[in-house]
């Protein structure tokens, strides 16, 4: 019979027509069940305090203090059959599936789970003060983590710009004191390198000199346009160190000498588009002002050698020879260096005598002679050498190292010149007194020129053949096409005079080395300790 009232209560029917006829004593203190195809046959008495159940199918016949204060069960399926003070101050549990049968006091101060499938069985310890476990399938009873962010990995990564600026004032600027001793010591190392790989190339049979100075110069000016590989490629050769945030600031500072001329500029095709910050930095760090070429090849060329011969006063009266056709650019800087010895040799002094080389005859050249010639001297056993240190005006010296008897070829020297062996000399050098010394050097004047495509090639192999110079240029690729190198150096009673220009058409480098029975020399800058002119000196009379 459906829905019949009773004296005690309401006899409810299952959802299939069953009757729910249970004692009252079954049901004290129970939720009732929510899930379809259970029986719940409760009798109760029914009590004005009792409320009706809201949802379909469900029947609340409990005794009237059972529901005070009880949430009524909002989700279908769950059962409401707890004592009533097993519910006191207990959050319904909201998700699906869940069950409520712990003790009163084992929920006390929990948060409800959030996540399905989780379960709250937990004892209250467990759970005091800490916070609901937000990852499925993670223990409630583990400290909760931030879980990993997949915005790094989901964000979209830009692809790297082809020429990313660069900003050599973000970082120039920093104290002298601490960055120039640094690129003085990166200027040493190439020098040795090269002239190791001009001596490897060359030979030591003719006469060799170059300007480290000039070179490193005219690599460094072409680095603030050089980006990727091929700068990385260019401050090795340089032996910047990779730490070294600037070196353009300090290499200006170096070179600071009223011993030094030094000019860099920097000439280009109408046709080429020049990125302004290229040209600032130019003025800014290298005093270069910028010429557009005609495209008129011969007045260009001209141009080109004026500028040479003016600011080397005449030493260098052309530098290049031709003008590649399809050259974009064309990079020079001129060295000219002039000095005098601070003890002047008397040109009475000077006479003709025998110059020896080995397995060859002695030859006679003009000498500069002088008995009580200040002179740091010592004789070095690694280098099986005697080496020597004559001083020059505006704190210079001119370091000859000459080989420790006759016997010995000069290229038997250059092969022990490692950086470390000459970094000890030089130290070695530099603390040694002067004394009244009997000195017979070679009065000579040296001009030496060369093609450094062959040099560059051999210290890194391809540098300037897949080169990239998009911070000079974004319109095209600039390659280097040739670089080239010219010194001189003159050695007279008064002083010693050198000059030497580098010219990249869109590159162009270079270095030498001289002195007295074939011998290496180094003109020496004594304020920060770096060689300005090198080379050696086969036959004094060429």
């Amino acid at each position: 019979m459906e829905g019949q009232e009773t004296q005690q209560g309401v006899v409810q029917t299952g959802p299939g027509g069953e009757e729910l006829g249970k004692e009252p004593d079954e049901v004290q203190g129970k939720e009732l069940a929510e899930e379809q195809g259970k029986e719940l046959t409760k009798e109760c008495d029914k009590d004005p305090g009792t409320e009706l159940a809201k949802e379909h199918g469900k029947d609340l016949d409990k005794e009237p203090g059972e529901v005070q204060g009880k949430e009524l069960a909002k989700e279908e399926g769950k059962d409401l059959d707890k004592e009533p003070d097993e519910v006191q101050g207990k959050e319904l549990a909201k998700e699906q599936g869940k069950d409520l049968d712990k003790e009163p006091g084992e929920v006390q101060g929990k948060e409800l789970a959030k996540e399905e499938g989780k379960d709250l069985d937990k004892e209250p310890d467990e759970v005091q003060g800490k916070e609901l476990a937000k990852e499925q399938d993670k223990e409630p009873t583990k400290e909760p983590t931030l879980a990993p962010t997949s915005e790094a990995t989901t964000t979209p990564t830009p692809s790297p710009q082809r020429c990313p600026p660069s900003n050599p004032w973000a970082t120039c600027g920093a104290d002298f004191r601490e960055e120039g001793p640094r690129v003085a010591t990166a200027l040493t190392d190439f020098s040795l390198k090269f002239y190791s790989t001009v001596a490897k190339v060359k030979g030591t049979s003719t006469n060799v000199v170059f300007s480290p100075l000039s070179v490193a110069l005219a690599l460094s000016h072409l680095l603030l346009g050089a980006r990727g590989e091929t700068k990385e490629r260019l401050e090795s050769i340089l032996s910047y160190p990779p730490d070294l945030a600037c070196f353009h600031a300090p290499l200006k500072q170096l070179v600071k000498s009223k011993a030094l001329s030094i000019a860099s500029n920097l000439f280009y095709r109408k046709d080429l588009q020049v990125n302004k910050d290229f040209l600032n930095q130019s003025l800014r760090f290298y005093d270069s002002r910028p010429h557009m070429l005609s495209g008129n090849e011969s007045y260009d060329l001209w141009f080109i050698n004026k500028w040479v011969r003016e600011v080397t006063h005449g030493k260098i009266k052309k530098l290049l020879k031709e003008l590649e056709p399809d050259v974009q650019l064309v990079l020079l800087n001129a060295i000219y260096f002039q000095s005098k010895w601070k003890t002047t040799f008397k040109v009475r002094n000077t006479v003709d005598e025998k110059f020896y080389r080995p397995g060859q005859a002695p030859i006679q050249v003009p000498m500069m002679t002088s008995k009580k010639y200040p002179l740091a001297f010592f004789t070095d056993q690694s280098l099986q050498a005697k080496v020597g240190r004559l001083q020059l005006s505006h704190n210079m010296s001119l370091v000859v190292i000459v080989p420790q008897r006759l016997s010995q070829t000069l290229s038997e020297v250059v092969q022990k010149l490692t950086k470390e062996t000459f970094a000890a000399v030089m130290k070695k050098l530099m603390e040694s007194p002067f004394k009244p010394t009997v000195v017979t050097l070679p009065k000579l004047k040296l001009d030496s020129s060369q093609d450094l495509m062959d040099i560059l090639g051999e210290m890194d192999y391809g540098i300037f053949y897949y080169s990239n110079l998009c911070g000079i240029s974004e319109a095209e690729d600039l390659v280097v096409t040739s670089a080239q190198h010219r010194a001189v150096l003159e050695l007279n009673e008064e002083g010693v005079e050198a000059a030497a220009a580098t010219a990249f058409s869109v590159a162009r480098t270079a270095w030498l080395f001289d002195v007295q029975q074939p011998f290496l020399f180094v003109l020496w800058n004594d304020d920060f300790s770096f060689p300005i002119f090198m080379g050696h000196v086969n036959d004094p009379s060429v």
